[in-house]
């Protein structure tokens, strides 16, 4: 029997939380058959053993994917999102769980009832593993909105990762840039949401963890700048340019950013080029907008001459 819901989790060397994960998915309460699709990406602690263990115990539920070698977290998402059978995926990392057992019913029935959606998510409270602060509520700022577009992910990803369920049907296939990219969730939710609009439930019922081995935690500001920017113009192409106000605005911010972090390390020649790129992009948003305003201009005096 096919399940409704597939929870896909990738995985490598957390061997210090994977059983807390696994275990929050195993408590959830749900009227549907839902599977575990575990991507384990050849950790060297043991991550591996544990999930064995876990899989021995509930093998019509838990489906591991044993790497033979290390994919990196983006081919690791890609591979196990393709073993997923159901008709919605749920996210979640092994060094995140989730706290509220009927956060997988709430996220499906509402799916179930608004097929225009793409994928739904909610508030998590952020956990510093490293004791430097206390654990605190995360809150999009536009707290009071029930629902964002693909336009809001422009600003930022104000998405946690192991707070989503999406409808599977709305990717239909990964593009060839995908694997290489050290951050993989801003991507495929801007993915995900060029297909329809998304639902933010008001309620904690995750937890983000922060720690040293997280992947975004350990990178330079210019590295992760300059990742926003291979996301942006690719999906740019993706989405066939039907963003492209929404992408120059967001490149312009980004070179502006990195003009400054590499103008404050010393770094002349890097920050001149940045500057340029950005001068480049506000330039190539001006013209996004005023073509937008033309447009706009052009479908009123379509509606005026259809009226008289």
């Amino acid at each position: 029997m096919t399940p409704k819901l597939s929870v896909l989790m990738i995985t490598y060397n957390q061997e210090k939380f994977i059983a807390q994960a696994v275990d929050s998915v195993l408590m959830q309460k749900t009227d549907f058959d839902y599977e575990i699709v575990i991507g384990e990406d050849r950790s060297t602690d043991k991550t591996r053993q544990i999930l064995l263990d876990y899989q021995a115990r509930h093998p019509k539920k838990i489906h591991l994917l044993l790497h033979e070698k290390n994919l990196g977290s983006g081919q690791n998402i890609v591979t196990t999102w393709e073993k997923c059978r159901g008709k919605y995926i749920a996210l979640l990392e092994g060094d995140d769980y989730w706290t509220a057992k009927e956060k997988l019913q709430t996220q499906v029935d509402f799916l179930e009832a608004s097929p225009t959606y793409s994928m739904t998510f909610h508030n998590v409270t952020m956990l510093f593993d490293n004791g430097t602060a206390r654990p605190w509520k995360y809150i999009p700022k536009n707290v009071r909105r029930k629902t964002f577009y693909v336009q809001d992910l422009f600003k930022n990803n104000f998405i946690p990762t192991g707070s989503v369920v999406a409808r599977r049907e709305a990717l239909s296939g990964f593009p060839a840039w995908f694997p290489d990219l050290t951050i993989g969730d801003w991507p495929l939710f801007l993915m995900l949401a060029h297909r329809g609009p998304i639902k933010f439930f008001n309620r904690f019922m995750g937890v983000y963890r922060v720690h040293a081995g997280s992947t975004i935690a350990g990178l330079p500001d210019s590295v992760r700048l300059g990742i926003h920017v291979v996301i942006f113009r690719n999906f740019n192409i993706y989405s066939g340019f039907q963003y492209n106000k929404h992408s120059h605005r967001a490149l312009f911010n980004t070179f502006a950013n990195l003009a400054w972090r590499h103008l404050k390390t010393g770094n002349i020649n890097a920050s001149l080029v940045d500057v340029g790129a950005f001068l480049k992009h506000l330039g190539l948003y001006g013209v996004a907008k005023i073509g937008e305003i033309l447009n706009l201009k052009k479908r009123e005096v379509s509606r005026v001459r259809v009226l008289d």
